[in-house]
């Protein structure tokens, strides 16, 4: 019995001092096999190899892929794999490697903590930007929008136009033309309203269908003397009697003092000739 002790203390002695990477690298070269072809069959690099080859499990990852790239390589080679994995095992037990994590691993752990620090800033710079970006975007609609709202159309109803003829007084003697003075309020264009000389009347002239229009005032002067287009609306003042021709009298009215005046029936062409206006003097 003690004989067969010694005997198989002596074996298993003999298996903890088994190099598995040197058996493998001993039975490859007697195989004739390159390290490329294996690299190949194992689908390991050739930093990989090497270090199996050489015993060198501290470069290896954990002891599950080894015992995975052992039994392959056996494969590959032919030859008894429990051998190699039995010396494998005491040599981890030896180094103290047994429960290791991969090398790889904590390789890329590493490099993932290193990437961090410099992602992070860029982010935030990144995201930064476009805040600041949409910022300026909104603070330039809200100034256009602002604008745009202070710009109002003009129409009819927001442009009136008052027309008002100035007395013989206030026109230009040399071509019997008249001058209309205007004044803007509030986006509103008036006329200047003409202080009346005594003894003067007004008469106004509102145009329902175009008419050549000419009225004279009890001097002669020419207060108006136009053609005017439908919708006209207009004053002249002076002194009375008015010597009124239309040229077409059913478009016009005409109201002296605010008070209508009738304008005389006409014959086929629609022109009358006539005078407004009291005679009488006081």
């Amino acid at each position: 019995m003690s004989v067969k002790n010694r005997k198989k203390e002596q074996q298993s002695s003999e298996l903890t001092q088994v190099n598995p990477g040197e058996i493998l690298c001993r039975a490859r070269k007697e195989k004739g096999l390159a390290v490329e072809e294996v690299i190949l069959h194992l689908g390991i690099t050739k930093r990989v190899l090497n270090a199996l080859e050489h015993d060198e499990y501290d470069c290896l990852p954990s002891p599950m892929y080894v015992k995975g790239y052992i039994r392959r390589y056996c494969s590959i080679l032919g030859i008894s794999e429990s051998e190699l994995l039995v010396g494998f095992d005491a040599r981890m037990i030896e180094l103290g490697l047994g429960q290791r994590e991969p090398f790889i691993r904590l390789e890329g752990t590493q490099k993932k903590k290193q990437i961090w620090p410099l992602v992070i800033p860029v982010i935030l710079i990144a995201l930064a930007v476009i805040i600041f970006w949409l910022f300026l975007s909104s603070r330039d609609n809200d100034s256009t929008n602002l604008e745009l709202n202070d710009i109002t159309p003009l129409t009819s109803s927001t442009t009136k136009q008052v027309k008002h003829q100035t007395s013989p007084i206030d026109s230009d003697e040399s071509n019997g033309s008249t001058v209309e003075k205007f004044i803007v309020i509030n986006n509103e264009t008036l006329h200047a309203e003409s202080p009346l000389a005594p003894g003067n009347q007004i008469l106004r002239i509102k145009v329902v269908q175009q008419s050549w229009i000419e009225i004279l005032d009890a001097q002669g002067d020419i207060l108006l003397a136009d053609l005017k287009a439908s919708g006209y609306q207009g004053e002249v003042s002076g002194l009375a009697p008015f010597d009124v021709i239309l040229g077409n009298a059913p478009g016009v009215e005409l109201s002296l003092n605010g008070e209508r005046v009738s304008v005389p029936s006409t014959d086929n062409d629609n022109m009358a000739k006539f005078k407004i206006g009291d005679t009488k003097e006081g």
